[in-house]
């Protein structure tokens, strides 16, 4: 097995009467049964590690504060209603099978209704994907084309202040937590500077808008979401050129 570690072509061994051929097929056989290994351990991993996951986000879910009653019935609910809307939602089960149910109905793609919305959560999830492919793909668009501009600007002006400034910017924004980042500039823009809005894609009076004023209301809504990406981005990308450049 050292050999084929190694990456060493197979030879056989004089001093072994087996032929080559046999030797070489061998280690070939064994090679293979090493890469399987690996990759079924590879797979086991995931799986479990999917399966903790699902079995931590139930948990922890069921550990928060509130009741889901609650915010589906609202507090004028009487008693009698509160218990008959748990017995629907099988939430008077033991916490074991509320698990299997909910784990089976996972699997199986039934996702259930919004709480909040009341509406099927996999028409929810699939009205938002469009929306959140397109800022992921803008974000990682920007960030690659600008943290490659910026390193490329670092090479060219090495050793100078602006190098030093640059680097400084970029490693901060590379160890920068996206979420804190994306709070500062909710809190800047949104609850001071009142110029932004927070959440959504567009505003409620979007159905109104036109021309001019519908492209200002998107840009509105996408711009908090997407410099908070691209800043985190530009960071990773702008180290990446510099470390190449080392």
């Amino acid at each position: 097995m050292g050999a084929l570690a190694a990456g060493r072509p197979f030879v056989a061994d004089r001093t072994n009467n087996m032929p080559a051929v046999a030797l070489n097929l061998r280690w070939m056989v064994l090679g293979l049964r090493q890469a399987r290994a690996i990759a079924i351990g590879n797979v086991v991993a995931r799986i479990a590690f999917l399966i903790g996951v699902v079995t931590l986000t139930f948990f922890l879910l069921h550990l928060a504060p509130g009741d889901p009653i609650d915010i589906m019935l609202g507090p004028a609910a009487t008693a009698e209603q509160r218990a008959a809307q748990r017995t629907a939602l099988g939430l008077d089960r033991p916490l074991p099978a509320q698990f299997g149910t909910w784990l089976s109905r996972f699997a199986r793609g039934d996702w259930g209704n919004s709480i909040a919305k009341g509406r099927p959560v996999r028409g929810l999830l699939g009205a938002a994907w469009r929306h959140t492919a397109w800022l992921v793909a803008l974000s990682l668009a920007l960030s690659y084309l600008l943290g490659l501009a910026i390193g490329a600007l670092q090479a060219a002006r090495s050793g100078s202040r602006l190098d030093t400034m640059l680097s400084v910017s970029t490693v901060t924004l590379f160890a920068m937590p996206g979420y804190w980042l994306g709070l500062m500039l909710v809190l800047v823009f949104t609850y001071w500077a009142r110029a932004l809005p927070a959440f959504g894609v567009a505003g409620l009076d979007s159905d109104y808008l036109q021309g001019a004023g519908w492209v200002t209301d998107r840009l509105r809504h996408l711009a908090l979401p997407l410099a908070t990406l691209t800043l985190i981005g530009i960071g990773g990308a702008a180290r990446f050129v510099g470390h190449r450049r080392g």
